[in-house]
Formats: structure tokens, C-alpha cells, sequence
């Protein structure tokens, strides 16, 4: 009874006040209140104190920060990287070369594709010609008088020509950013560098050890060729040998394993070595492959000597024992191993431009080839394109 009493007492009560008694509008009203509010910005000692201005307490909520991101760019529906990007963007953290030259990497802030300024963020995506071409030909209406203030606010009020009204501004603006960075990647990865291959002479009372391999596909006829330097780029001594194989692998492989047994039993323990096989040098740098038994032989050969450096050359400047290795197909004797305590005649002068440092040719080099090839310690390459960064 006493139950249906205060259910009846409710009913009459809601009758005549209506929502005033329900939790919703307690809730509401408490609400309403606490945003209307005005938060005291003192504490008891007078000291100022800190307010959060998008909640209504004053407190930080990570809920109301992500409200304000959305506000700004976080609601582009676009995917998640592309997001960070612009974020990237706002902040002036994109690796451009204006960046990179700011936190002390040795680079030059120009712009290595027009030449016409530093590349930050504003030359990427507002100044530069490709950016100009590219705004143009999806007909957007820029005004850049006040392109160096805020680049992103330019682009995000600009408005595209009436042809393009069908299409929403704000869904393509983050990607037509991605897209021109990702072109600015491209071109910059791709740019042709000038490289002079020649032989490098190594540091004094270094030995260098210039080894090749030339393979006769047909016949299945390989000549390998080690060829000894000193630190002035003169002949020491030099071994050819003539073989049966299956592979040119096979061949430079043998020509490493025979130039190492040599330099043990010499008198030679800092010595260079310079192959212009680029997969044997990657073979021994990669420390997946140190369960392979040939390169446990290696790598245990090259532990014996003092301090032993192995590099890419390219087939220009390890133009001697190139020489001499095809030199060996012609002529293949087999099982035979000749001691060279003299340069043949016909590369004496090859030896001679290689002492003086000459170059047999410029070889022109994409960005992400050298940058392969600085990885394989390329004595050019360090030479003539990291210097030029």
C-alpha cells in the first residue's frame, strides 16, 4: 500500500510540475549552470591558475582535445597517415631540406628541384613551379600575397574555378598535399647525379686488393684476377688463375676467397678490398646469411688480417683486374695459375691514368641508387654525391 501510495504521489506531482522533478531535467539544469558559470582564475593566495577553455570546468579532458583537433583538421576524411602528414605540416616538421639543414644536418636548404629557393613547407606546396602547375590544373584560385604567414590557411580559403564546384574542397585539399609530396619524393629520389668512376687510392701503408671475376656463359670458363697496390696506386703483384664454373657469382666469389688467402700468407694486414660485385659485398654485410659456410670462411679469412675493409668500385675503376680477368677467358688454360710480379703491357696504361686518378667516363646515378650504393661504402659515390647533398 505504502508503495502505490508514493506512485500516486509521483503521478500528481509530475501532473502539476511537470519535468521540473525528473533526473533529466536535474541533469540539464546542473549542466546549464556549470557552463554558465564563471571560473574563479585565483586561488586563495591570489596566485593565477591554469584553466582549461574547452571544458566548462576548467579541467583537461583528453575528450575536448580531440573535440578541438576535429575542429581544426582531424575530421578530414581522408586516412589516418595522411592526417599525421598535415599534423606534419601545421607543425613545420616535414623532413624538407630547410629542416633538415635547421636541426644540423650538413644539407643545402635550396630547393634541388627549381633552384629558386629554400624548400619548406610554403616552396613545396605553394611556390614551387610544380605546385603552381598543379594548383592550376585542377582549377584552384590561390592568393599568395601573403604566401609566408600561413601557407595551409591560403590553401584551406582558397576556391576552386565554378567548372570545379561539384567536387568538395575540403575532401581534396589533404590529398592533393600528399600527392605533391609525394612527387616532391619522387623527383628528388630520381635526380641524376654525376659521378667520375676511378680508383681511389687508399690511405698510407694501407695494401689495396682490386679482385674480379669474368665468366664465359658457353663454355663454362672463368678467369679470376687479384690485383696487389700500394697507397700510391703502384703495381705490387698480381694473380690470375683460370677455372671451370657454373655461375659469375661463383667467379667473384673465388676471386674474393683466393685474394684473402693470398693477403694471409703476405706480409699484408691492413689491406682495402674493392669488388665491383655489388651482391657479394651485400652477401657479407647481411648477418642473416652468417650460417653459410663460405661466408663463415670469409669473414674468418678477413678476421685474421689487422684491419680489413671491404668496398664497392665500380667496373670502371676496377678497370685492371677487369681487364685481366677477360683477358683470361680468351686465352683459358686450364688449372693454371700464373704470378703477375709485373703489369702485362696492354694495362700499363690503364695503371697509369689509376695512379694519376683519372677517370674512364661520368656515370650519371639516380639518388636512391647512390643511396644504395653508399651503404656498400663506394668510395665514389662518398665522394661525389654526399659532398654534393
Amino acid at each position: 500500500m505504502e508503495e502505490d501510495f508514493w506512485k500516486l504521489c509521483s503521478r500528481i506531482s509530475w501532473c502539476n510540475e511537470g519535468d521540473d522533478t525528473t533526473r533529466f531535467f536535474h541533469s540539464m539544469t546542473t549542466n546549464r549552470k556549470r557552463v554558465n558559470s564563471i571560473l574563479y582564475f585565483k586561488d586563495e593566495n591570489g596566485k593565477d591558475l591554469m584553466s582549461w577553455d574547452m571544458n566548462s570546468n576548467g579541467m583537461f579532458i583528453t575528450k575536448s582535445c580531440y573535440k578541438l583537433l576535429e575542429d581544426n583538421h582531424w575530421d578530414l576524411h581522408c586516412p589516418t597517415k595522411i592526417k599525421f602528414f598535415i599534423w606534419q605540416c601545421m607543425h613545420n616538421k616535414i623532413p624538407c631540406r630547410t629542416y633538415l639543414h635547421y636541426i644540423g644536418i650538413n644539407i643545402d636548404p635550396i630547393c634541388p628541384i627549381c633552384k629558386q629557393g629554400h624548400e619548406d613547407a610554403t616552396h613545396i606546396f605553394l611556390l614551387c613551379p610544380i605546385a603552381i602547375r598543379y594548383w592550376s590544373s585542377i582549377g584552384l584560385i590561390i592568393n599568395r600575397s601573403n604566401a609566408q604567414s600561413n601557407w595551409l590557411a591560403i590553401l584551406r580559403n582558397s576556391h576552386l574555378q565554378d567548372s570545379h564546384h561539384h567536387y568538395a574542397w575540403k575532401n581534396i585539399l589533404p590529398f592533393s598535399i600528399w600527392n605533391l609530396w609525394k612527387n616532391r619524393n619522387n623527383n628528388v629520389n630520381n635526380l641524376d647525379v654525376d659521378i667520375n668512376p676511378s680508383q681511389e687510392r687508399p690511405l698510407p701503408n694501407k695494401i689495396k686488393l682490386n679482385i674480379d671475376g669474368a665468366f664465359l656463359k658457353e663454355k663454362l670458363h672463368a678467369g679470376i684476377e687479384r690485383v696487389f697496390r700500394n697507397s700510391s696506386g703502384k703495381w705490387i703483384m698480381g694473380f690470375t688463375k683460370y677455372c671451370y664454373i657454373t655461375c659469375s657469382l661463383q667467379a667473384e666469389l673465388l676471386a674474393l676467397e683466393q685474394g684473402l688467402k693470398l693477403a694471409v700468407e703476405m706480409p699484408y694486414t691492413v689491406i682495402e678490398i674493392e669488388s665491383d660485385s655489388t651482391d657479394i659485398i651485400k652477401m657479407l654485410m647481411d648477418e642473416n646469411a652468417s650460417t653459410n659456410a663460405c661466408l663463415l670462411n670469409y669473414r674468418s679469412l678477413m678476421h685474421r688480417l689487422k684491419s680489413t675493409v671491404i668496398r664497392h668500385n665500380f667496373r670502371e675503376g676496377n678497370v685492371v683486374a677487369d681487364c685481366l680477368a677477360k683477358e683470361v677467358v680468351k686465352d683459358f688454360k686450364l688449372d693454371k695459375c700464373y704470378h703477375l710480379a709485373r703489369p702485362p703491357l696492354f694495362v700499363e696504361a690503364i695503371l697509369e691514368k689509376d695512379m694519376q686518378g683519372l677517370c674512364f667516363g661520368i656515370k650519371q646515378l639516380s639518388t636512391s641508387v647512390c643511396n644504395s650504393l653508399v651503404t656498400l661504402n663506394n668510395s665514389n659515390v662518398l665522394r661525389d654525391y654526399v659532398t654534393s647533398v
